[in-house]
């Protein structure tokens, strides 16, 4: 009898990762700022196009206002 050999472990051969809390809060952080990230970009697009009507005025008519786009705005 082997007083020191190692237990033998099988499995098949993938590591799983449920259950592990290091991927849990990887995947939290990930998806923080991945939303945090996916916010800016909105407020960008929101303030962006919102400069654009202040400062161009409409130049065909399909194009709204800028009375109009602030009105409809959020931030009223």
């Amino acid at each position: 009898m082997e007083l020191y050999r190692r237990p033998t472990i099988y499995s098949n051969g993938r590591p799983s990762l449920q259950g592990d809390p290091a991927t849990y809060r990887f995947a939290l952080f990930l998806l923080r700022a991945l939303a945090i990230l996916t916010f800016g970009a909105v407020v960008g697009v929101i303030v962006g196009n919102a400069a654009h009507y202040e400062y161009y005025p409409a130049n065909n008519r399909t194009t709204i206002s800028s009375n109009d786009l602030w009105n409809i705005s959020i931030f009223q």
